[in-house]
């Protein structure tokens, strides 16, 4: 049939923050980074209140791969956070 509605679904599995570990003195941390996005881990040392810093900012054109970030772990308790954008690089 000419015309005929078409239904598309995409699935993106949840984004996740993985294998969280004190490494000497620093904080690692891993995420997987997809291509055509752009990615801004950013940290803070409480959850309610204070600006968020960034730690890195990079965009992935390539392929998918496990991105690894480590921060020095100062002070009692740190926050992060990675906001993932599509970064129109094709």
């Amino acid at each position: 049939v000419p015309n005929a509605p078409v239904l598309e679904i995409e699935y993106s599995p949840p984004f996740r923050i993985e294998n969280v570990a004190h490494v000497g003195a620093n904080v690692r941390f891993s995420f997987t980074a997809e291509p055509l996005f752009t990615y801004t881990v950013e940290s803070r040392n409480s959850l309610a209140t204070g600006s968020w810093g960034v730690l890195a900012n990079f965009t992935e054109t390539i392929s998918t791969h496990q991105a690894l970030i480590s921060d020095p772990a100062t002070g009692l308790s740190r926050f992060y956070r990675v906001l993932k954008a599509p970064c129109n690089c094709q």
